[in-house]
């Protein structure tokens, strides 16, 4: 990574090497549910590590096949389920954490065109530190 006047020029790290053992988080089971043609929004999951020695956060999300991509949470409030934005995600040193249904999870707005179940679309999540890691998330049939 090379830092320009002590601010840190965004990195790229592609699917293929966010898995390697310099990349500072690497991120696995990427999926997204499959959007009919009509339906204007989905859930994404993924498991992400922070393999690095210092806690980070995950700022956010974009997708080139969605106008929006927001990190949610799901709650159980008075024992109904409620969801919520939450504005970044901490990962601490060494640890790993998983969006996954009925928790926290990505919602993907607007898609471009509808995603059929064995498709794939890109996520490039935004860390705090620059970097930027892009995955290829599998669309799944719910």
């Amino acid at each position: 990574m090379r830092r320009a006047g002590g601010t840190a020029v965004l990195c790229l790290v592609f699917a293929a090497c966010a898995g390697t053992a310099d990349a500072p988080v690497r991120v696995s089971d990427a999926w997204l549910r499959a959007v009919p043609e009509g339906v204007t929004s989905t859930a994404g999951y993924f498991t992400i590590e922070n393999r690095s020695d210092a806690p980070r956060t995950l700022k956010g999300v974009t997708s080139p096949q969605f106008a929006r991509v927001e990190l949610h949470e799901t709650r159980l409030e008075d024992g109904i389920a409620r969801m919520r934005p939450v504005d970044v995600l901490a990962l601490p040193s060494g640890e790993r954490v998983t969006l996954a249904p009925g928790g926290l999870h990505l919602m993907l707005l607007d898609p471009a065109r509808p995603l059929a179940a064995g498709g794939h679309a890109t996520l490039r999540l935004q860390l705090d530190d620059g970097w930027l890691v892009e995955v290829e998330a599998e669309v799944r049939a719910p």
